[in-house]
């Protein structure tokens, strides 16, 4: 808690200098304090990008630990791919990843799965008005364990933590979904990159996998958590028989981690650590 006003006070800052509407988005989000409105926001950056988001700290957050913190350290583990590269996009959220990869590699073809439809829709936007609808589908589908149906917690304002083991005091409801074969025969035989971002699910579908399933993919980067009995190690090891190893793993908390897995060597070290993982 000690770290709230310097945290706010970094994201006050990010915004003015980052943004090309920053102080406007500085006088909306004050406005939003005191009256609830605006209800959305649209953040642009220099390049022409911009991205629409659900005026709530939840929906928010993505834009700036993707595009601003580059949490990802995508320039970094983009590195090396081959021309083309084709992405699976797992818990896509509104798009800040996508649109981040397009940013670097503007010859990515990527399959964005969101299973929130009201945040799904958010996604197709910004898709679209990046001009990105021929390189970035977006399926408004969970990846699971079964194909068909699976209960969904949704608060319906673009949270970064619905999902089917999410914390949201939200009911469930039902949402289409696909196995992760399903998911990845979307983009071809070979992904040269998987994001994940399911909240919790991801063991549900890593775990009811085969490793033979993930034998065309090159790079993974995802979050892992603490839930339900689970813990990283399982899917350590389960990736571990998929070839795919660890290059980079960052605790966060005891509840929450970042994970950074290859099939071949990265090139170069981490831009900050100089290390790979465990270190």
């Amino acid at each position: 808690m000690k770290r709230r006003p310097a945290y706010a006070l970094r994201r006050v800052r990010q915004t003015a200098s980052v943004f090309d509407n920053g102080p406007q988005l500085l006088a909306q989000l004050a406005f939003h304090r005191v009256t609830g409105r605006p209800r959305e926001l649209v953040y642009r950056l220099d390049d022409g990008v911009r991205v629409r988001c659900p005026n709530v700290a939840g929906a928010r957050l993505p834009i700036y630990e993707v595009l601003i913190d580059d949490t990802y350290g995508l320039p970094w583990f983009t590195t090396g791919l081959r021309a083309a590269p084709t992405v699976l996009d797992i818990g896509a959220h509104i798009g800040s990843f996508s649109l981040a990869v397009c940013r670097l590699r503007s010859d990515a073809v990527v399959a964005a799965f969101e299973a929130s439809a009201t945040t799904a829709s958010f996604l197709q936007h910004n898709v679209n008005v990046n001009g990105l609808a021929e390189q970035v589908q977006v399926f408004n589908v969970a990846v699971a364990s079964v194909s068909g149906t699976v209960e969904f917690v949704d608060n319906g304002s673009g949270s970064v933590h619905n999902g089917m083991v999410s914390p949201e005091r939200a009911a469930p409801t039902r949402v289409p979904s696909v196995t992760f074969v399903e998911a990845a025969a979307r983009v071809g035989e070979r992904i040269d990159l998987v994001k994940i971002d399911a909240e919790g699910a991801e063991y549900d579908f890593i775990l009811a996998s085969d490793p033979r399933d993930w034998a065309g993919v090159h790079r993974i980067v995802m979050e892992h958590h603490n839930v339900g009995g689970h813990h990283w190690d399982e899917l350590e090891r389960f990736f571990a028989a998929t070839g795919l190893r660890v290059v980079r793993h960052v605790e966060h908390s005891d509840r929450l981690g970042l994970v950074w897995l290859s099939r071949e060597p990265v090139p170069g070290p981490w831009p900050d650590a100089g290390a790979v993982a465990g270190s």
